[in-house]
């Protein structure tokens, strides 16, 4: 069989997945990758047959999203001729991570997808939200990459389609251990600004993984990273808390692992909004921003005994049969869902 792989690259979470489910997925055939987005550290399983600028996020340096250099992307004709170049036709199976331009020449040329990803799953009404929902981000969620075959991974499994997360095999072949750390990945802010909060909590060690590291530094009991899965990785296994982003990928690592967690979204960003409303339900503590009143949540955080409910979790050669086996019976049809 042969696949075509759409990712997106706005970040490091849609490619560890890709990383983890890419042996199991090998087994049912050939994989072409499209990618688009230019915010991943993380290296491709192979070179991508497409790969575009794409729509790719921006942060500013106090937390939240600069809408002025992400509109500036935006050129329709441009992402027409990159969607139509696609030739999805070629492919037995498309997969679509929440990229876009495969997305659209799918329906340009009337092919059936599956929008296989942690965004699938919102699609479903049962996928938590926050107490005030976007407009904007619902609509964002639901047609940035629309299909009516969807295959969602979630915190927990909201719908018989929605699959738990995909832990990477690290985690399952190691006992975790806790070496006293906090490790930190907060991308939405500058690295200034979280030394200028984290310098003032010297009872504690954090190890901070950042994009403007280039290079490893001990700065007291701050330890910067540069950006490095396997590092981050072991850095998550061997810590004792872990304080990052209203992402999907490390919060579910950091509950299999059964590390303390504290989340922190990024603003107006509303999949993030989703997330920490998905999580709060299972006891995380979620905080709106830093400010002067971070040092006191963070010490009162890493000082309290916080019991979290731990989702169940599968291995990826399972998570990945399951769904395998979900485009298998429903043919090309798919998983339609109502809209």
């Amino acid at each position: 069989m042969n696949i075509l792989y759409a990712v997106q690259g706005t970040g490091n979470g849609h490619l560890s997945r890709l990383l983890e489910m890419w042996p199991a997925l090998s087994e049912y055939g050939q994989i072409d990758l499209v990618i688009s987005g230019n915010n991943s550290q993380l290296p491709l399983p192979k070179e991508p047959r497409w790969a575009f600028n794409g729509f790719s996020l921006h942060y500013r340096r106090k937390g939240g999203l600069d809408y002025a250099s992400m509109l500036k992307q935006i050129k329709p004709l441009e992402l027409m001729r990159h969607a139509w170049s696609i030739q999805v036709e070629n492919y037995d199976l498309v997969l679509v991570d929440f990229e876009p331009l495969t997305a659209l020449s799918c329906h340009l040329k009337g092919v059936p997808f599956v929008h296989m990803g942690h965004q699938a799953s919102f699609r479903s009404v049962h996928a938590p939200r926050p107490e005030s929902k976007q407009v904007l981000g619902e609509s964002i969620l639901k047609y940035f990459a629309f299909s009516r075959m969807n295959i969602g991974f979630h915190f927990q499994s909201y719908e018989p389609w929605i699959l738990t997360p995909v832990i990477p095999a690290a985690f399952w072949g190691e006992k975790p251990v806790d070496e006293g750390h906090t490790t930190v990945y907060l991308p939405q802010y500058g690295s200034k600004e979280l030394r200028k909060y984290l310098i003032s909590l010297q009872r504690h060690r954090f190890q901070v993984f950042h994009p403007d590291v280039l290079t490893d530094e001990v700065d007291g009991h701050i330890t910067w990273k540069r950006p490095n899965k396997e590092v981050f990785q072991k850095s998550v296994q061997d810590c004792h808390a872990v304080l990052t982003a209203g992402g999907f990928e490390t919060p579910s690592e950091a509950l299999f692992l059964n590390k303390k967690l504290m989340v922190l979204p990024i603003k107006g960003q509303y999949e993030q909004a989703c997330n920490a409303a998905a999580l709060q339900s299972l006891g995380v503590p979620v905080i709106a921003d830093i400010n002067i009143h971070f040092g006191q949540q963070v010490q009162k955080w890493l000082s309290q005994d916080i019991g979290y409910r731990r989702p169940d979790f599968i291995q990826t050669q399972e998570l990945v049969s399951r769904a395998m086996a979900l485009i298998e019976t429903t043919g090309n049809s798919g998983l339609t869902l109502a809209l």
